[in-house]
This record gives C-alpha cells, sequence and structure tokens, in this order.
C-alpha cells in the first residue's frame, strides 16, 4: 500500500457552441457551465499561481445569489472563473480587481476587470493617466465601461488610456469574441488566456494595490448589499471535493474513520478554532489531528508541518505553563510551546498550524487554559475584513521583550486566525472533569467506535496530494464566524426551531443553555449545508440531519449532569425527540440512562 502522487499534464480544452447555449438560465445549463469553469480552472490555476502567488482563483456557483448567496430558485445564465488578490479575497469588498475569463449566451470575455468603484474612488485612481502609458504591452485588446463585463464585440472599443475619460465605476480590458467567432479558437486557448492574463496583469495590480488604500465605505455596490459581514465568495464545489480526497488520504495512511466523522471534525474545525476529542486510548484522537496536518501542509523529514503536540502535564497551575514566563534570574522571557506555535501560525498566514493538548485534563484546564479561552471568544472583524482577537498579554508594563531564542518580540500579540486548538480527552480516576465554561467553548467529539477488523489495501487509488494544500486556504476561509453572517439564510435559521425545542425540554430541569451554544450549533450547521449541497453524487454521503445529529451530540449533551427522577425525566424526554432523525444522540441517551439506572448519577463521559 503506498501513496502515489499523480505529475500534473494539461489536457485540451477548447470552448464550444454548446457552452453558450448552456447560458439559458437552467439548472442543467448552470451545472454544465460550472463544470467547464471547474475544468478551465484545474488548467490554468497551477500556471497563473505559479507567476503570481499573490494570486488565488474563483470559480461562480451554479446559482446566482441573493445577499451574495445561493438562490437555489435562480440557475446562473452565465459563468467566470477569476483571479483575486489572496489576501483582499478574505475582505468584505464585492467583485475585487480581478483577472478571468467570462462566458454569457453571447460572448466570451477574456482579461482584466476593475471590480466595483464608487465615481470619486475610480478618478482617484484613474487620475495620472501617465501611469497607463504602456502598462498594458500589446495593442488590439477591447475595453468596456460598465458594470457588465460580457458584450457583443461591436459593444466594446479598442483599448488606450484616453477611453479612461469614459470611465465612471468599472472598466473591461481584453479580448472579446462573439458566440460564432469561438470556433475559430485552436486547441491552445490555454496558452492563450495565460498570455493575455500575464499582458494584463500590470493593470490590475494597479488597481489592486488602489483597492489597498481605500476604506471599505467608499466601495459602491451594483445592488442593495448584505450587511458587509454576509459577503463571501462561494467555494464550497471545490472544498467538498478536497474534504473527500483528504478521506481517501487518511485511508491510504491506514487511519480508519468513517467518512461522516471525518465531515464533522472538518465542520469542527472550520465553526470555531478550538475542539475536543474524547474517547479512550488508542482510538486515534491525536493520531487524526496530525494526519490532517500531514496531508494539508506536507512533511519535513517525515514531520507534519504546521502541527504541534504539547503533552499536558499534571502540574499544570495556569497559562505560563503554555505560553511561558519571564525568568526572573535572566530579565529574559522563556516562550512556551503554545506561543512558539502562536508565532509559527502568524509567520505563515496562509497556512493552517494545528496544536494538539494531548490528554488537556490531567490538569484542570481552567487554571492553565481559561485565559486563551476568553481571549479566543473575543474574535472580531476588522474594517479590512480580517479578524482579531484581544491581546494574549507577555509582559506587563513594557512593549517589547527579549525573548530566549528569539530576540526582541512584541509583550503583546492577538491569536492567529489561522491556529487551531484540538485537545484530546481521556476520562479515567487521573483526569478532571470539564466545567461549563470549557464545555460551551467546544465542539466534544467522540472518538468512541471501535472496529479491530483489518483495513483492505486500497494500492490502486491515486491522490494528488498537491490539491490538498488549498485545503488549508478553504479552512483558514471562514466566513460564518457569528450569528449576523447566517441571519438572512432561512435554511439554516429552520434549524432553530429544533434548538429551542432541545432547550424547552432542559429548562425544565434549569439545564438549558444560552446565546453562544445556539449560535455555534447555527453556524456549524451553515457550513455543513454548504457541504453537503457540494458533494458529488459518487462522495460518501452526508445529511443535514447527520450534521445537527453530531452537534446534539457534541454541544448539548456533554454538559448533561444530575441524579435521580429529575434526571430520567429529561433523559426520556431528549430519547423521544432524538428517536428516529438522530440515532447517534439518541443511543448515547440511551447509555446515560442506563448508567443512571445502575448509578443513580448521569453524565456524559
Amino acid at each position: 500500500m503506498g501513496l502515489y502522487v499523480l505529475p500534473y499534464v494539461i489536457p485540451m480544452f477548447n470552448f464550444s457552441p454548446n457552452d453558450f447555449l448552456a447560458c439559458n438560465g437552467t439548472r442543467q445549463g448552470a451545472t454544465h457551465l460550472h463544470q467547464r469553469m471547474v475544468a478551465l480552472c484545474d488548467r490554468l490555476k497551477p500556471r497563473l499561481t505559479k507567476l503570481y502567488p499573490d494570486l488565488v482563483p474563483i470559480v461562480s456557483p451554479i446559482y446566482t445569489t441573493l445577499d451574495f448567496q445561493p438562490n437555489r430558485n435562480r440557475p446562473r445564465d452565465h459563468a467566470c472563473l477569476y483571479f483575486v488578490d489572496r489576501k483582499l479575497k478574505k475582505s468584505a469588498f464585492p467583485r475585487l480587481p480581478q483577472l478571468g475569463v467570462y462566458v454569457h449566451q453571447n460572448a466570451l470575455a477574456i482579461g482584466f476587470y476593475s471590480g466595483w468603484w464608487s465615481q470619486d474612488t475610480m478618478k482617484m485612481v484613474i487620475v495620472d493617466r501617465k501611469v497607463f502609458r504602456g502598462l498594458v504591452p500589446r495593442k488590439g485588446y477591447r475595453c468596456l465601461a460598465g458594470d457588465v463585463i460580457v458584450e457583443s464585440p461591436d459593444r466594446s472599443v479598442l483599448w488606450s488610456p484616453a477611453k479612461l475619460d469614459g470611465v465612471d465605476r468599472s472598466l473591461f480590458v481584453g479580448q472579446i469574441y462573439g458566440a460564432d467567432d469561438v470556433g475559430a479558437l485552436d486547441a491552445k486557448i490555454v496558452d492563450g488566456i495565460v498570455d493575455v492574463l500575464t499582458d494584463l496583469y500590470p493593470l490590475y495590480a494597479h488597481f489592486t494595490e488602489k483597492r489597498r488604500q481605500i476604506p471599505e465605505a467608499t466601495v459602491v455596490y451594483a445592488t442593495e448589499p448584505a450587511d458587509p459581514s454576509m459577503v463571501r465568495d462561494a467555494l464550497a464545489p471545490e472544498e467538498a471535493e478536497l474534504v473527500v480526497t483528504l478521506y481517501r488520504f487518511l485511508n491510504l495512511q491506514g487511519f480508519r474513520i468513517a467518512p461522516e466523522m471525518l465531515y464533522n471534525v472538518y465542520l469542527c474545525l472550520k465553526t470555531k478554532p478550538f475542539m475536543m476529542l474524547a474517547g479512550i486510548s488508542g482510538t486515534g484522537k491525536s493520531t487524526v489531528i496530525r494526519l490532517i496536518a500531514e496531508a494539508i501542509n506536507g512533511t519535513d523529514q517525515g514531520r507534519a508541518l504546521g502541527y504541534r503536540m504539547i503533552p499536558v502535564r499534571p502540574d499544570w497551575h495556569d497559562v505560563r505553563d503554555l505560553l511561558g514566563f519571564e525568568n526572573l534570574l535572566t530579565g529574559k522571557f522563556r516562550p512556551g510551546a503554545l506561543l512558539q506555535a502562536m508565532l509559527a501560525a502568524q509567520a505563515d498566514p496562509d497556512r493552517p498550524y494545528f496544536v494538539c493538548l494531548d490528554e488537556m485534563n490531567l490538569a484542570r484546564v481552567e487554571h492553565y487554559f481559561a485565559d486563551f479561552l476568553s481571549i479566543l471568544e473575543t474574535a472580531r472583524r476588522v474594517p479590512d475584513g480580517g479578524w482579531t482577537t484581544d491581546q494574549v498579554v507577555l509582559a506587563q508594563g513594557r512593549e517589547q521583550v527579549e525573548a530566549e531564542g528569539l530576540g526582541e518580540m512584541v509583550s503583546q500579540m492577538s491569536i492567529p486566525s489561522n491556529l487551531f486548538v484540538v485537545g484530546t480527552v481521556n476520562m479515567d480516576e487521573t483526569t478532571y472533569a470539564f466545567s461549563p465554561k470549557v464545555l460551551d467553548r467546544a465542539n466534544t467529539v467522540a472518538f468512541d467506535e471501535v472496529d479491530l477488523g483489518v483495513l483492505d489495501s486500497e494500492s490502486d487509488v491515486q491522490i494528488d496530494s498537491g490539491q490538498l494544500r488549498d485545503l488549508g486556504l478553504a479552512l483558514c476561509d471562514r466566513p460564518y464566524r457569528q450569528l449576523e453572517d447566517i441571519r438572512h439564510r432561512t435554511d439554516v435559521m429552520a434549524w432553530n426551531a429544533s434548538i429551542e425545542a432541545i432547550n424547552d425540554i432542559l429548562q425544565e430541569e434549569n439545564l438549558h443553555f444560552a446565546y453562544r451554544i445556539r449560535d455555534e450549533m447555527l453556524r456549524y450547521m451553515a457550513y455543513a449545508l454548504d457541504l453537503i449541497e457540494s458533494l458529488s453524487p459518487d462522495a460518501p454521503s452526508f445529511t443535514p440531519q447527520d450534521a445537527f445529529d453530531y452537534q446534539i451530540l457534541q454541544k448539548i449533551l456533554p454538559r448533561l449532569t444530575g441524579t435521580g427522577d429529575e434526571a430520567t425525566d429529561v433523559l426520556d424526554a431528549l430519547i423521544k425527540f432524538c428517536e428516529g432523525d438522530y440515532v447517534r444522540s439518541a443511543q448515547k441517551l440511551g447509555r446515560m440512562k442506563r448508567r443512571l439506572e445502575r448509578t443513580g448519577f448521569v453524565s456524559f463521559w
């Protein structure tokens, strides 16, 4: 059994009349267009991102958007593949400056599009016409001024800097072909697209740099926008495919995990960068995180990159055991393992960095980890669309500290948004139980299913491990971070009725939960519904009921404790609620009730 890496080979690609006939606003046509753009992306992405590492591709979704979210009642009647700045993509700006390929029913356009601007900011960008002289090296490109990128060639004019006089809010420069002209394009069209986009990269770079300099409030929206916190790019189809590839990678490594469990682990990480893996020793709790890091980040001399295991010691008492402390004898700061991981994550923001707190409840988590958890809860969006937290204070009263082995460094830093902390948990006489503060802030994933059968060899399965690097970017791109990001999604908010029903059951015995758990469950469901919508028919299945079942099991049941008839009544009501639709939770509740009958006490653990 081995891991095979396929060499990259560029297949032939060309546009056909069928691509333009598919611009008909039907689901079948929109699906065809999306598949064609994905195929084109597979050919263009390796070449363009090698030339320009700052670029990241986006393929238009199958559906048009409502408040920047897929609207399943409106399949798209056009399609596009465009490349934008990797850092600006994380902002709330709509229609960023881009290099792309755009298909409509009457035309194919290849080139640069400025994105949306206000009249004042566009004037600021184009005021110095000397800048544009020679910025586009070849003559013969066409241009359009307006919100529409694709028009018939006869609606465009030849590009020159003088044409900037007619630009109001947006600009397209590139090659435009009529539907009847596409047949004349040869099989080397991919080479031609690369040439055009390379020619126009300086123009793109000029507009991108200007976009970085303007405040978000000056951006113009072609339609009434959703709150900027809701704006996101739909990359779910590619992301879902990569999660399935990750599952196959784990199988090739000989690691046994059910596909729906891997979906769940990924969704937990996507929802919040802190989770706990519970179960008996030897079930692979720490191994699964190491293998995910290895799949996404690769290895160096057999060690997973972007991964650090921190064994928790029973004598840890406060956050200094993780972050470090000031040595009073030398006057230098001695950095702890978690601080070193934070610094590594901060230095490489586009790569996820995984920290495994192994056997995290050997010491009292509330003593050594509570401060970090509290700061993690302060995550908030900043004006440029990124995220930050309150500062982790390393030394009071100073801006800089001298750190052993690191030299001068700042004495305060926020938690990097690409840092993922996973704690492994064993519950026995040597460990401590968790307080509600910890349980409320994490998904507690139970690794308690054991199948001792030997895995069949799958040596014939081949995986391009390079593709899994893109999964890291998708994992770090987490658009749903607060309730306002999903409030407009009726498919997600519909699950709140079930959450309320469960809370009503718990409230009878004063066991109810509050807003944090509700919000995190709904955000998990938003990511889950995106994933489910994008899974291919031949992928291992995952349903909305599976997703909500995991949320009951991981966010609600770990908090349950009690004795006597009151606990029995709550368990019976929850079992009745879960039976049929939520099998995992119903089975766990059944085991908890049997323990209650034997011992007089109920506990998740």
